[in-house]
């Protein structure tokens, strides 16, 4: 798998990030289901923005203190690290800690909308 990243000229990513450099990278893909079972303190991730953070080793030194990133352990923490307004140090330092990019199960969609039987988009079942 080969993902594009766009960085900015302090080769940061994140929303924001310039156009000026592209960096190609391998990132492995997790769906949200796979990243909930990272959710204790001796294996915590967290996806912010679609990529997944492994920060279990940072917990000691987040400047928040551990319980900030326990709380979204496993989960979504998007909403909450956009609003505590971090800086670009803390993009950069954050990039150290990728473990890869949150994709969906599409087989798992797919047995849904059969289950469901959801009417194409011509069927008379509207």
């Amino acid at each position: 798998m080969v993902e594009l990243v766009l960085l900015d000229e302090g080769g940061v990513a994140g929303p924001g990030a310039g156009r000026s450099q592209v960096e190609s990278m391998s990132i492995e893909k997790y769906t949200v289901e796979e990243v909930a079972t990272h959710s204790s303190a001796d294996d915590c991730w967290v996806i912010i923005h679609g990529k997944i953070y492994d920060v279990t080793k940072y917990l000691d030194d987040h400047p928040g203190g551990d319980q900030v990133l326990l709380v979204s352990a496993g989960e979504d923490a998007t909403e909450e690290f956009d609003d505590a307004g971090h800086s670009t140090d803390a993009w950069k330092l954050m990039e150290k800690y990728v473990v890869g990019q949150e994709t969906t199960d599409l087989s798992a969609l797919i047995l849904l909308e059969r289950m469901l039987m959801l009417p194409f988009k011509n069927s008379r079942l509207k």
